[in-house]
């Protein structure tokens, strides 16, 4: 490593008289900076998710219309049940809940009850299927068939 030398001028006191050995510079060595540290570039650490595939719905998931309760026709119900649930790994859905009513008690229950019959290609991570939180809606609408 290699270092420099700077002489810079010391003033001295008028009263004070001037030792032999005393020279009016004097001398600072500077040293440079330490070299910058190595930085190693390394993979992304492992639990860095890289491909990832949402769930696919298999068949016709979000039709309900065989389970509109007799009480919302007879009330002319109609409505939107949007639901949050769970995609397992092999699936199927669990914990259905309710996220927004579509105003009709009856009609939200029967949505959360046809989810549970859904069937989804599940999540997957790397090619490995993975549970997913996912969100559908179940559109129920009442056909006027005196038409």
């Amino acid at each position: 490593m290699k270092s420099f030398q700077f002489v810079l001028p010391v003033l001295l006191a008028a009263t004070a008289a001037p030792a032999a050995e005393t020279s009016p510079f004097t001398t600072i060595t500077v040293q440079p900076p330490p070299p910058i540290a190595h930085v190693e570039v390394r993979p992304p650490p492992t639990g860095i998710r890289t491909a990832i595939t949402p769930p696919v719905s298999l068949g016709r998931p979000h039709a309900c219309a065989d389970l509109y309760p007799r009480a919302a026709i007879d009330a002319r119900a109609e409505g939107i049940t949007t639901l949050t649930f769970i995609v397992t790994t092999e699936g199927s859905t669990r914990d259905i809940k309710v996220f927004a009513s579509s105003g009709n008690a009856d009609l939200d229950a029967a949505a959360v009850a046809c989810a549970g019959r859904w069937r989804y290609q599940p999540q997957t991570e790397n090619g490995a299927p993975e549970e997913a939180r996912w969100e559908a809606s179940v559109e129920w609408k009442l056909f006027d068939l005196r038409r």
